[in-house]
């Protein structure tokens, strides 16, 4: 997927999360007012009750006593329903942290599936390549200014090259569409720098099926090919 599409769908996901916030704390703030008032209400009706209980009959007695149960149980309530307010935002704010996680790791997927300079697809559509060396990074895309942040590796994160590690660095891509490694490591390979567009670059186990493809990398000197001026040869005819 498009690394500007990830990101669009990333933020998308976010939009929802403030509202949400705003609503749950309303909510919660709004059960907070009523339930310090409910709690004033028993402490004055507690208060009332030991005051004159000496005079009340035992009917009074229970009807106090049972009015006071039952703004602790409305109490009781409220306290729940904050809890549960509290927990559905929790839950909310992890589901959208878990899903950034989701969208980081597309992104830096992205990066690395990157295309040439010149937009379009290659090998009917396969895969995309911004340059062959080096790797995309989220500054790299027009209208986006994320900060980089380090990400711990993740051991399903896929591995590349034929030391078997996850992206780093500055990778090459080989050229052959149906290359079972695609990428490797600038330094697995002895590579300084990127071959520039019009270079083909194939890997060692690629290489022998390529011999005749013109414009390759000097895979003897690890660098592009040198432009070799061409010797027209004239034919000097007797007189």
């Amino acid at each position: 997927m498009d690394v500007d599409k990830i990101f669009e769908e990333g933020m998308l996901q976010l939009d929802s999360l403030p509202a949400k916030v705003r609503k749950s704390t309303t909510q919660i703030r709004e059960l907070d007012v009523k339930c310090n008032d409910l709690m004033k209400n028993i402490h004055k009706t507690v208060c009332a009750y030991a005051k004159g209980m000496k005079k009340m009959t035992r009917e009074q007695k229970n009807h106090h006593i049972a009015e006071i149960d039952k703004m602790y149980a409305e109490a009781e309530k409220m306290t729940r329903a904050k809890v549960a307010l509290s927990t559905e935002l929790y839950d909310d704010v992890d589901h959208e942290i878990s899903m950034m996680d989701k969208t980081t790791k597309k992104l830096e997927a992205g990066s690395r599936r990157h295309s040439d300079d010149e937009p379009g697809t290659s090998d009917g559509g396969r895969r995309k390549k911004k340059r062959k060396g080096g790797d995309l990074s989220v500054e790299d895309v027009p209208g986006m200014n994320v900060p980089v942040v380090e990400m711990p590796v993740d051991p399903n994160e896929p591995v590349y090259c034929t030391c078997h590690q996850v992206s780093f660095g500055e990778m090459v891509c080989c050229d052959n569409s149906d290359c079972k490694v695609e990428w490797f490591h600038f330094q697995c390979v002895g590579m300084t720098a990127g071959p520039p567009p019009h270079v083909k670059w194939f890997c060692e186990s690629c290489r022998p099926q390529f011999k005749g493809v013109p414009s390759q990398w000097n895979y003897e000197t690890n660098e592009p090919p040198k432009n070799k001026s061409k010797v027209v040869k004239k034919e000097v005819k007797d007189d």
